[in-house]
């Protein structure tokens, strides 16, 4: 959500940008605004989008996935009792870790599909 929302602004500049040259300087549009150097402008909006995702919500991602695995890898190492008391333990951050990550898809997917408290708004022809 965050990198499409970055997306979306760095897009939304490039386009401000491009009117921009388009009114402020029609006589040299074409020497600007050239093929190559959009391609590049866009290329790098995706990637700065990217990496900046990965640098604010990667590490927090990777340690999560981490910790879980090295619980799992002990567990399946132990006794019974032992997974059970870190399945006791666990259980209440996966559910809020599922719910968050429900939630975020679930914010991505209605203003994806144009909906409004889950309901799609049918108009009639």
């Amino acid at each position: 959500m965050h990198t499409y929302a970055a997306v979306e602004y760095g897009n939304l500049t490039i386009m401000a940008y491009d009117r921009y040259v388009c009114i402020c300087k029609p006589l040299h549009y074409n020497a600007i605004i050239t093929k190559a150097r959009v391609q590049r402008i866009i290329l790098a909006v995706w990637i700065i989008s990217f990496v900046e995702v990965a640098v604010f919500v990667g590490p927090p991602v990777g340690f999560i996935s981490f910790s879980y695995i090295k619980i799992l890898v002990i567990c399946l190492k132990s006794s019974k009792e032992t997974r059970k008391k870190a399945f006791t333990t666990c259980t209440p951050h996966l559910v809020s870790l599922l719910n968050f990550a429900f939630g975020c898809f679930y914010e991505l997917i209605t203003q994806r599909f144009d909906t409004e408290m889950g309901h799609t708004n049918y108009t009639a022809c």
